[in-house]
């Protein structure tokens, strides 16, 4: 792995935003059959991105895990919402402390860099208070392309889908290796914490972490969330 892929890699995702699942009621995931891509068209066309191959791409990149992605007059029960904010010079998330940008911390720049919040959020067309949204920040310090767009507002839309887990389990049949894959990939995972062979400490039960998997061509790079004890 080159140290400048690396780098890179760790870059995008010590900017993306580590918050969880917004809901504003809970989604009934049993409901979810055929989604629509609805990709503000607006902001695509203010960054000179051409919608309808975005749009064709983010789709088939999606249904290639499996997520029941519709196009055209196929009836849809829920709508996936993308929206594009402006591109602004901006801090890092909070908790992090990454040298970007400028590294002088007396420097108006400190800790800085060209973000575009990219925001997903699914919606049932029956009960539109029923969604689910998660918003992440991506580096703008380069021009941002079609090619990058589409992997950004990939990733934001897999890592909220995958993170509702409505689909039924994989199945041989079904089991199939995506073309794509998305940038950080946000998993949930039971931990054990190890056993105390002391009387005077309690063993620690298992608990659910936050995990990035950040692909990088052939060998992801895991960054585990929260505090080890032993």
């Amino acid at each position: 792995m080159q140290a400048s892929t690396l780098k890179n890699s760790l870059f995008i995702v010590l900017l993306c935003a580590l918050s969880t699942v917004v809901m504003a009621e809970p989604l009934d995931k049993t409901a979810i059959k055929a989604i629509a891509l609805k990709i503000d068209v607006q902001a695509l066309d203010d960054l000179g991105v051409s919608a309808p191959p975005l749009q064709e791409q983010v789709i088939k990149n999606l249904n290639e895990w499996r997520f029941p992605m519709v196009t055209g007059k196929t009836a849809a029960t829920h709508n996936l919402e993308v929206s594009i904010g402006k591109i602004e010079n901006s801090t890092t998330p909070v908790g992090f402390s990454f040298s970007s940008g400028n590294s002088d911390p007396r420097s108006l720049a400190f800790q800085k860099d060209d973000v575009l919040p990219v925001t997903c959020r699914l919606v049932s067309q029956k009960y539109p208070a029923q969604q689910a949204e998660l918003a992440m920040t991506f580096s703008a310090s380069k021009p941002v392309n079609a090619a990058k767009l589409m992997d950004h507002i990939s990733t934001v839309c897999f890592d909220l889908l995958d993170d509702l887990h409505f689909l039924a389990p994989e199945t041989t049949k079904t089991l199939k290796t995506p073309a794509w894959m998305p940038t950080v990939k946000v998993e949930t995972v039971i931990e054990a914490q190890p056993k105390v062979n002391s009387a005077e400490q309690p063993i620690v039960p298992a608990e659910e972490r936050k995990q990035l998997i950040i692909q990088n061509q052939g060998s992801p790079l895991i960054l585990k969330m929260g505090q080890d004890r032993f």
